[in-house]
């Protein structure tokens, strides 16, 4: 199993787990101190969440205020803030703490009045009275007296250091283990600290006894400890010297190191913590860099760009040399894959990382490095549109490719440039490019087209074939590509196929294919987070739920998609799905905000290009819309036939027989109604007469109809 298949089956397993025992009995889960989970702890507990309703569960999470949860609030979620408790709630908690302690009402108010409401404050202010009483009980006559002059703190903070003060030599102990974390185990512990493995027992057990630690395990090796509250580690943390946490951390690292390497081995970044806190960057980078790769690795890219991003900060912060070039190259390089999945194709920090490495390339780069660069700029460009500026940079890395003997980049860029073409129109030497990229990969595997890029070409070959008319194949390969793509464990790959074999079969008009490959990217999506693919097949849930004549649930689910499509920023694929929109509009008899609609798309279309792959579609649309129109002065702006006429022109310049076919019935059924019946019959016999007969698409099968009819009447 990969290691993205692990991590996935670690997370599915836990929350079998969960329900499983849900099932037995009503299950309460905590999950506190939410503002610190990372990434993979986020994602669980959204699967979780998911299932809560459906279970007989309760979850409860706490985090500060200025948390925002990754997942949106559903039904049965319900949001508490806890303000500070009122006076009588304070006086209840700490009554019990006080015990039979005589002390004053206005001692006790003073406790009240100055833990200001906050529970951890009142319980500690307790604490300290109750100590500061038994240590005067020692002194006969002075017991009261000590008490009554006890000086309370003021703020939360100075309480918890004099209380970390009156732990004596323990106080050194919790400050080391404030150091390692909010946990921390013993064996590592008594690694670190310089003294008898005796005096750090009693240390340790004065700490939990003063319910500063919690202690769990047994056996000396296998105890782990764990602050009681956060707070008591940052004040045990605050309370040395930064150049002593400095010299600790340094410390820490080096033991780590040398005692623990199957550790650092599953938690780098733990070192890189270290390192990064004691103010040496040089041997913090290479263990952030080092975690990133094992987050990639087990697919968690979130935790992947997090490191990244902290090696890059350091990094940036040394002498600007030639070799601190070279590691920020790499750094950039690396940050683009997990960005593309995490924020879309089209998202800025995605173009500032490819554009920084393109910069680097010129002093220090080599040539693979050059070109996967241009690649990630080629796809920013591409995904918002920029179809000339992307093929220039295509253009680029390929001519670097060809020039490398035997170079490995070089499926890498027939798969650039096979998507570009495809996108301007360019459909058969987008099938040419796309088989070479496929070709090509399969006979010199790399790192550089390795299989984060395997399914793309096939991809991109299926749809270049329905475009150039030749549909039996374009089936043949999307079942292929289906069909692989349902073994892999890599998500996004198989959401990317999904996806764009589902606009395939769109095209066919095969709507039960397409709502099973939707309906499969939309679970996925929701448990992986990838908004843009989740957008695709939203909108295209959309075009079947009008098919299946429930047009204003299918518009919403579009406009849904539509929403998120455009906040990430992408455009390439825009005019296609804001066809989809006209098209339902049509169903619904909104001709106006239908040809609006269109307006858009066209303008898209248009952008900086010097043709798009959709525009003979969009035409013929236009010109099924304006025979809806009402009034012969809408008509008159653009007749219906002359959408037809430059929508037939502009897919004979493309060579897409597909849309071709599917003008010249437009125009044909035109005719038919103005009783031009054998023009009508000469325009299409030759268009379906192209095509190899037996193969049943809904466009082959109307215009057989539609030629018998046009037969009948001739």
């Amino acid at each position: 199993m990969t290691p993205q298949g692990r991590r996935q089956g670690l997370l599915d397993g836990l929350l079998h787990l969960l329900l499983g025992q849900a099932q037995v009995e009503p299950l309460l889960v905590i999950v506190e101190d939410l503002h610190w989970s990372d990434p993979s702890t986020r994602e669980f507990l959204e699967l979780l969440i998911e299932q809560v309703s459906l279970a007989s569960l309760l979850v409860v999470l706490t985090c500060r205020p200025t948390f925002e949860p990754p997942w949106l609030l559903r039904s049965g979620m319900t949001p508490m803030a806890l303000h500070r408790l009122p006076r009588e709630q304070v006086e209840a908690m700490v009554s019990p703490l006080l015990a039979e302690r005589e002390l004053s009402l206005g001692r006790l108010a003073e406790i009240v009045d100055k833990s200001d409401g906050i529970p951890l404050f009142a319980e500690e202010l307790t604490r300290m009275v109750v100590e500061t009483e038994a240590l005067a009980s020692a002194k006969p006559g002075a017991a009261l007296g000590v008490v009554e002059a006890l000086s309370i703190p003021s703020t939360l903070q100075d309480l918890l250091m004099a209380r970390l003060d009156r732990m004596g030599p323990a106080k050194e102990m919790a400050q080391w283990g404030a150091v390692l974390g909010r946990e921390f185990r013993y064996a590592v512990l008594c690694a670190v600290v310089p003294c008898e493995e005796e005096t750090l027992q009693v240390a340790l057990g004065h700490l939990v006894r003063a319910d500063l630690l919690f202690q769990r395990g047994i056996k000396p090796q296998t105890m782990q400890y764990r602050f009681k509250h956060a707070l008591l580690q940052e004040a045990a943390y605050a309370s040395m010297l930064r150049r002593r946490r400095q010299v600790m951390h340094q410390h820490v690292a080096e033991v780590l190191e040398a005692h623990f390497p199957e550790a650092i081995e599953i938690q780098p970044e733990v070192l890189a913590h270290h390192y990064t806190e004691a103010g040496l960057p040089e041997q913090a980078i290479p263990y952030w860099q080092h975690a990133a790769q094992r987050a990639l690795q087990r697919s968690a890219y979130r935790e992947t760009i997090a490191h990244l991003t902290k090696s890059l900060h350091l990094l940036l912060d040394l002498p600007e040399t030639p070799e601190r070039g070279r590691r920020e190259l790499d750094i950039h390089l690396a940050l683009g894959y997990p960005l593309e999945i995490v924020k879309g194709q089209g998202a800025l920090e995605m173009k500032h990382a490819y554009s920084r490495a393109l910069e680097l390339c010129e002093r220090v780069g080599n040539t693979s490095q050059h070109i996967l660069a241009l690649r990630g700029l080629h796809g920013w460009h591409l995904s918002r549109g920029e179809l000339q500026i992307a093929k220039g940079f295509a253009e680029q890395a390929f001519n670097l490719a060809q020039q490398e003997t035997g170079s490995a980049s070089l499926p890498l860029t027939h798969m650039s440039l096979g998507v570009t073409l495809y996108y301007l129109g360019q459909f058969a030497l987008a099938r040419v490019h796309s088989e070479q990229g496929s070709v090509r990969h399969s006979a010199q595997p790399s790192h550089l087209s390795d299989d984060r890029y395997l399914s793309v070409c096939p991809v991109y070959e299926a749809l270049s074939l329905w475009m150039l008319g030749y549909p039996d194949q374009a089936l043949q390969k999307s079942q292929a590509n289906i069909a692989r793509a349902r073994t892999w464990d890599h998500k996004f790959r198989q959401v990317f196929t999904f996806c764009f074999m589902a606009q395939l079969h769109q095209f066919r008009r095969e709507v039960g294919i397409v709502r099973e490959l939707v309906e499969a990217v939309l679970t996925i999506c929701q448990k992986e987070r990838f908004p843009l693919y989740g957008s695709y097949a939203t909108m295209l849930l959309g075009w079947v739920l009008s098919e299946h004549h429930q047009v204003a649930e299918g518009l919403n689910r579009l406009h849904e998609g539509l929403a998120v499509y455009r906040a990430i920023g992408s455009k390439v694929s825009l005019p296609y799905y804001l066809s989809l929109q006209a098209e339902l509009y049509s169903k619904q008899g909104r001709v106006a905000d239908g040809l609006q609609v269109l307006t858009e798309a066209f303008d898209l279309a248009d952008y900086d290009a010097e043709g798009h792959w959709w525009k003979a579609e969009l035409y013929r649309l236009k010109g099924e819309l304006l025979l809806r129109a009402e009034g012969e002065v809408q008509r008159a702006l653009f007749t219906p036939e002359a959408c037809f006429q430059e929508a037939l022109a502009v897919a004979r310049g493309q060579q897409a027989r597909s849309l071709e076919l599917r003008v010249a019935m437009s125009l044909a059924r035109l005719w038919y109604v103005q009783g031009r019946r054998q023009e009508a019959r000469d325009l299409l016999a030759p268009v379906y007469g192209w095509f190899t007969e037996g193969f049943d698409t809904a466009d082959l099968k109307d215009a057989s109809g539609l030629l018998a009819q046009l037969a009948q009447h001739g």
